[in-house]
């Protein structure tokens, strides 16, 4: 051991987990909502002058902030299926979408008072959907020993073609929840309650998937470069195993690195 060598206190700084702040408040903020529409649903009017959710859109916003909370688990659940440590920044970006789409955008109705709300969030999903999508690939084919078969170009068209398959399921599911249990998810009725017609009532469902797209092409244009140039936050899983190391293994590699 070098007598320059940095004492091992240096390593034990506390530093913030982004991600995991992100998951607590958001866990938080929705489990409020939830607790606060039950409230509603039972006394028949808002308790909050600030929170007015119409009468018609009460029954959508508790189920969503049902599901929002639920689905703040899905990165954890897909960790263990998949065996891939998503990237801190990701996950946070997912926990911090599930409130902008649930609490923000159900219980104070962004939905209505901002025209693109709806649109930057299918932008945002399409991003990290398209990232999920190229991550699991590139894995895939490291695990089967199949490095030659990663290119740039392939990634990138995977990637588009996840995000793609994933939005339009999500707009079967808001299809059955508008068609089932007569919701509003794809904003076929405006927020009295007047229905729209024609290319009208389509053209939420068509945005969405086009917005789907342009973040998706976002998504696979950073895949493409991080695997053309070597470098970046894809090109980490083709190039080292530590996805799927504990995160106490990849602490002792940083503290090996630097005592040798």
């Amino acid at each position: 051991m070098t007598d320059y060598a940095m004492p091992l206190s240096s390593f034990e700084k506390p530093t913030v987990n982004i991600e995991r702040l992100a998951y607590y408040a958001t866990m938080a903020l929705s489990c409020f909502s939830v607790l606060y529409l039950i409230s509603v649903c039972i006394a028949g009017h808002s308790w909050l002058p600030f929170i007015n959710v119409a009468s018609g859109e009460l029954r959508l916003s508790l189920i969503q902030c049902v599901l929002g909370t639920a689905a703040l688990h899905v990165p954890l659940l897909l960790t263990r299926l998949t065996r891939i440590k998503l990237p801190d920044t990701l996950c946070a970006c997912f926990y911090l979408f599930i409130l902008c789409a649930t609490v923000l955008g159900e219980m104070l109705s962004l939905y209505y008072k901002i025209p693109i709300w709806d649109s930057l969030l299918h932008f945002g999903s399409g991003i990290m959907i398209g990232m999920f999508g190229s991550i699991l690939l590139v894995t895939f084919l490291k695990n089967k020993k199949c490095t030659k078969l990663v290119s740039p170009m392939f990634i990138a068209i995977t990637a588009v073609c996840f995000a793609l398959c994933v939005g339009v399921f999500w707009e079967m599911y808001e299809f059955a929840g508008d068609s089932l249990l007569g919701l509003n998810m794809q904003k076929c009725l405006l927020e009295d309650g007047a229905a729209l017609i024609g290319k009208a009532a389509v053209l939420d469902t068509m945005k969405d998937l086009i917005v789907d797209t342009l973040g998706a092409l976002v998504a696979a244009a950073g895949a493409f470069l991080s695997i053309k140039n070597s470098k970046g936050w894809l090109h980490a899983y083709l190039a080292d195993d530590m996805a799927a190391e504990p995160e106490a293994m990849r602490f002792e590699k940083q503290r090996l690195k630097y005592i040798a």
